[in-house]
């Protein structure tokens, strides 16, 4: 307000001079947003505000809280007692923020959001099940494939930010070991959800031995499917040689024979031993000349492997005792030769005990 002040000297008024005094308005911020609020403070203390348009900004006369309308500007006054003040408060026009996602994945806050400028904006990327984020773009420009994205601060204006989702992809590494092969080989992408089929191809006379998935067995299969694959997985198979199937062998006596046989027909015998027993090439008898061990062995043009061990056994020694009586009498027969049975040829004639 405006004021008078006399100067009295030893009682006499020596001069006179009007002055000016002010009120200081102070702002929490230099603008504010319609629907938002901000306090003003006077340096006068008690006194009474007023807005100028309230159309733009409102204000409680006895509080200083100043709530944004509509995009513009408005004076504030505060007045005190024959004083008074005014400041222009600016309502800045609301952002739009607008949030978009592609498929397979969401953002939030989506659509369109009012937002004061200045103030921080966050949005989170959520990708579905078996998905992840391939990208962000915000006002038209990528920032990655980031999880959050936040307007620090937010600008006036409008701005868009928009989320883009892609399938996991899972790696399937198949290996094989000599002698066979697996389909396909190697590294094998597929995505989420999906499936893949490996087949086993061991080359000639040779078959799968075992297939591990993940290094636990699965068993000797010739085809393995992954079904509804949610991570990565190997897959391994190991192939071994065909056995052939001899049949016969066992013990034989020295000086006779024994035939052996094998169902896959074509393929050679040989012994290891020829001189303990040897074997006919194409019929498989094996002759026997000593005591001892023989491996015999049966392959074929396939590559059919298979083996057996004949033992022979060495001939008993000459057997000695009488060997005449009567009916109803007995004899003891002897042999040098332990642990052998007796038996007899005729038993309607002479028997004898096999021990």
């Amino acid at each position: 307000g405006t004021y008078d002040l006399e100067v009295v000297v030893n009682g006499n008024v020596s001069a006179a001079k009007a002055f000016n005094t002010t009120v200081a308005i102070t702002l929490a911020s230099a603008s504010l947003c319609p629907g938002s609020a901000m306090s003003l403070t006077s340096s006068a203390g008690s006194g009474t505000w007023t807005s100028g348009n309230t159309a733009i900004a409102t204000i409680g006369s006895g509080t200083g809280v100043v709530t944004g309308v509509a995009a513009g500007t408005a004076a504030i006054t505060f007045s005190s007692g024959a004083c008074a003040q005014s400041t222009t408060v600016t309502v800045t026009p609301l952002a739009a923020i607008t949030a978009s996602a592609g498929a397979n994945g969401s953002i939030s806050p989506t659509g369109v959001t009012s937002t004061c400028p200045g103030t921080n904006a966050t949005y989170a990327m959520t990708p579905d099940v078996g998905y992840h984020i391939s990208d962000v773009v915000v006002d038209g420009g990528s920032v990655g494939a980031l999880n959050t994205y936040t307007f620090s601060p937010v600008t006036s204006g409008s701005h868009t930010i928009n989320a883009t989702y892609s399938v996991n992809s899972y790696t399937l590494t198949a290996s094989s070991g000599s002698h066979g092969a697996i389909s396909p080989s190697g590294a094998t992408g597929v995505v989420y959800g999906g499936g893949q089929t490996f087949t086993m191809v061991p080359v000639a006379v040779y078959h799968v031995r075992d297939v591990q998935v993940d290094g636990a067995s699965v068993g000797a299969v010739s085809v393995y499917s992954f079904v509804t694959i949610t991570a990565e997985h190997s897959i391994n198979v190991t192939y071994a040689i065909n056995s052939c199937g001899i049949t016969g062998g066992g013990s034989v006596c020295t000086r006779s024979g024994i035939a052996l046989s094998d169902s896959t027909t074509g393929g050679t015998w040989t012994s290891g031993a020829p001189s303990v027993a040897d074997i006919d090439s194409v019929s498989g008898v094996v002759s026997a000349f000593s005591a001892g061990t023989a491996v015999i062995t049966y392959t074929t043009g396939t590559g059919c492997v298979g083996t057996t061990t004949v033992s022979v056994d060495p001939l008993p020694d000459v057997i000695t005792g009488t060997l005449t009586v009567c009916p109803g009498t007995t004899t003891t027969l002897a042999d040098v030769t332990s642990s052998g049975v007796w038996t007899s040829g005729g038993a309607g004639i002479a028997g004898i005990g096999s021990g």
